[in-house]
């Protein structure tokens, strides 16, 4: 594979475009980690009404304040761990595209070789991971409820 003008210049065209559609999903993970979980925070709520933590007091009955906090449900922690892990994973391909995307400009530029082969294979690997995230994170986010083995009982 060899760098040429016209597949320096669909990439630095293309390369934007997935930026956007990339931004688009993390803004849309950042949005799915600001909700809360409501039946937590009311158990939450009740169990603070009741109990209260007195940091003057033993550490015996700090920890034992912390032991009888609700747990939150697995599904919950599970859809938490894989934002976050997006969140990576994004962090990521942005970091593939913008270096893709400023190499390219360099090279139609003029500063580098011609005919750069690593070039052209870095840019076509950005483009791919990029293009498998923007089609795999969605489609995991939305299988997750029917992945995870427990139900609404054992979430508890």
């Amino acid at each position: 594979m060899q760098m040429t003008e016209a597949f320096a210049g669909a990439v630095t065209v293309s390369i934007p475009i997935f930026a956007l559609a990339a931004g688009t999903e993390a803004r849309a993970l950042r949005d799915r980690l600001k909700q809360p979980d409501q039946e937590w925070e009311a158990r939450f709520a009740s169990y603070q009404a009741e109990h209260k933590l007195d940091v003057d007091g033993p550490p015996t009955e700090a920890v034992g304040y912390f032991r009888g906090l609700p747990w939150l449900p697995r599904r919950y922690l599970a859809e938490r761990v894989m934002a976050i892990a997006s969140a990576v994973v994004w962090m990521a391909v942005f970091i593939l595209l913008t270096i893709a995307e400023l190499r390219c400009l360099i090279w139609l530029a003029g500063g580098a070789m011609t005919a750069n082969p690593g070039l052209a294979t870095f840019s076509v690997v950005s483009i791919g991971v990029a293009m498998l995230a923007l089609i795999i994170a969605p489609a995991l986010y939305l299988a997750l409820p029917l992945m995870l083995p427990f139900g609404q009982a054992a979430q508890a």
